[in-house]
């Protein structure tokens, strides 16, 4: 009797255990429904379900003359979901030869039994994402709307329709430099693609997707939660008849020259806008292509063009007149023990200050600032500094060089510093901040 007692005793233990046990476990369950539940599920969405942005249209750029400099084109993906809602047996067997042959006479890739085939094998498989084609143009796409199932729409056809813009230039090299491009986050921005950027490029969008096998998303609805604000168009100061102009004139001069490399600009006189301006160098294989904007951003010593700055210095102070003469010497004078010759040889000795300027006379001009400014070279300095020649334009194209003025504080400043810098020499400055002096004296 004690052993059996014992047994039974043991028996109504373990039931009480496994109530317990499974009291335990139908409360937990109702807990995590009930009271968790919410938290739960919206956890596996955030897994399975997310938001992508959807990229606005990026702006056009326009010729001051209203020609297209760069547009965006769209260019659409299209992908098809089997085991969409409404896409039942009998409409998709209803409708299978139809489309096939619709998409076979459309893109001419492939024959209506293939076409046929890979739709079908998919259907078995209940491909929820299937590559129809890529780089479907706009009036494709409208015409493919209308095809049969796909004129269902994406709940009872299973279309799926994903949008890029690729960004095009109608007139292909032309004023390339100037127009610019952007090409990611690990490439500097060029030219007013990279300056305007931020107008160009507008509000993206938001459109909810969700995670099916294979590792793809799959667009929940038709439409965008949140559709992008297009970008905004700029119209920029190129003239593409003044910029062709440029650009072929350039090539024949450098062809001529053999030179390496060089730029054009056109600038109006009256408002300092920049009608054209081209870049061209040489590449490996001897031909020219536009690859650097050196109108803005090579800083060199500009020669005799800088010239117009020393006559100005001259005139702003009083110690010369457009009629005062200057003995340019044959074209050869000695500062010390360094010779400065003028470019061309003539026989011209004692002649006025606009005719020294005229002919682009080293020895004149020279001659002229240091027998003024020698004992006090700051003095020519600061006018070059009043000028803004030491500053930065402020254009809105990426890449301008800071020109470089030397100061009499400034070790590499010599006693031939004066002479040399009044003809253009050691200093730097680019193409376009010297245009722009003389557009200034122009105006």
């Amino acid at each position: 009797m004690g052993v059996k007692k014992d047994i039974i005793w043991r028996i109504g233990l373990a039931y009480l255990c496994l109530l317990a046990l499974g009291i335990a476990i139908a409360w937990k369950v109702f807990y995590i429904q009930q009271v968790q539940g919410q938290r739960y599920r919206s956890m596996a969405d955030s897994i399975t379900t997310k938001y992508i942005p959807v990229m606005a249209e990026r702006g056009n750029i326009y010729s001051n003359d209203g020609h297209l400099l760069a547009t965006s084109l769209p260019s659409f993906e299209v992908r098809m979901d089997m085991k969409a809602d409404g896409l039942s047996k009998a409409i998709f067997h209803e409708g299978i030869d139809s489309l096939c042959i619709s998409l076979a006479k459309m893109f001419h890739d492939r024959s209506y039994l293939d076409y046929k085939k890979q739709l079908v094998a998919a259907r078995k498989r209940s491909d929820r994402y299937l590559l129809i084609k890529r780089d479907v143009t706009y009036p494709q796409l409208m015409a493919l709307k209308r095809f049969p199932i796909f004129r269902g729409g994406q709940f009872k056809g299973g279309l799926i329709v994903l949008q890029d813009n690729k960004r095009t230039y109608p007139y292909k090299e032309l004023a390339n430099r100037t127009i610019g491009y952007m090409r990611g986050a690990t490439v500097q921005p060029v030219g007013l693609e990279g300056s305007f950027n931020k107008y160009l490029t507008g509000i993206p969008g938001k459109r909810l997707v969700q995670k099916i096998s294979g590792g793809e998303f799959l667009p929940i609805n038709d439409k965008n939660e949140i559709d992008p604000f297009n970008g905004k168009d700029i119209i920029s100061t190129i003239d593409v008849s003044v910029q062709d102009v440029a650009e072929n004139a350039l090539l024949k001069t450098l062809v001529v020259n053999n030179a390496d490399h060089g730029c054009v600009v056109v600038m109006d006189v009256k408002t300092g806008a920049i009608r054209a301006i081209a870049n061209l160098g040489r590449d490996k294989k001897g031909g020219y292509w536009e690859d650097y904007n050196y109108a803005v951003g090579e800083s060199h010593e500009p020669g005799s063009t800088f010239k117009l700055a020393s006559v100005l210095v001259l005139l702003e102070d009083g110690y010369a007149t457009l009629e005062d003469t200057v003995d340019v010497e044959l074209g050869v004078h000695k500062f010390w023990n360094q010779t400065m010759r003028d470019a061309e040889h003539h026989n011209y000795r004692r002649i006025t200050l606009k005719s020294a300027f005229a002919h682009s006379s080293n020895v004149g001009i020279s001659k002229l600032i240091y027998s003024h400014y020698n004992q006090n070279p700051e003095k020519y300095l600061q006018h070059l500094r009043a000028l803004g020649l030491d500053k930065k334009l402020g254009i809105e194209i990426p890449g301008e060089q800071t020109p470089y003025i030397k100061s009499t504080k400034d070790k590499r400043f010599t006693r031939y510093s004066l002479p040399w810098m009044s003809v253009g020499y050691e200093v730097n400055i680019s193409p376009l901040q010297m245009l722009t002096l003389y557009n200034a004296v122009a105006n």
